[in-house]
């Protein structure tokens, strides 16, 4: 058998139930006489069809009661609400408002000024007077005042240790 032959594969389940048209039964059993390989195949088509010629044929549908059946079922969706009959976008959409709601009532942080001590306060203020308290005769005696009460600490010192 040469390369450029195609080989009836899809023909042999049709062949062995004699289903194929005269003329294209006649060209697979010409291929068949040549080609041993298209024989196995063959006897393995029918080995097969042998095996399942025991087995029943599944009974027709009954399509009195299928009909019946899907009247019922478009008569019920027929009577349901038209909102209901598509409830996913609807429950997308009470989803998507309460996530938006959430969002909106959630509490936001407040920031609180940094804490600041009295000490710090002060030291605040006083620098940005500071230009105005150079001219008084007060900020040069302020050196004066730490000293005095430096002595006034020595005359608590006991003397001698004691």
């Amino acid at each position: 058998m040469s390369e450029t032959t195609r080989h009836p594969e899809t023909a042999l389940v049709p062949y062995v139930k004699d289903e194929l048209a005269p003329a294209e039964r006649a060209r697979v059993a010409t291929h068949l006489e040549g080609c041993d390989g298209c024989r196995v195949a063959l006897a393995d088509v029918r080995a097969v069809l042998g095996a399942l010629a025991p087995v029943p044929a599944p009974a027709e549908p009954h399509w009195g009661r299928y009909h019946a059946e899907l009247q019922a079922r478009l008569l019920q969706r027929a009577r349901r609400p038209h909102w209901w009959r598509r409830p996913m976008p609807i429950a997308l959409s009470a989803g998507l408002a309460a996530a938006l709601l959430l969002f909106m009532l959630r509490p936001t942080p407040v920031e609180k000024p940094p804490a600041t001590s009295l000490s710090q306060l002060e030291e605040t203020t006083l620098g940005a007077r500071l230009d105005i308290l150079e001219h008084y005769d007060v900020v040069s005696r302020l050196d004066m005042l730490d000293a005095m009460d430096d002595i006034r600490q020595l005359d608590v010192v006991p003397v001698g240790g004691r």
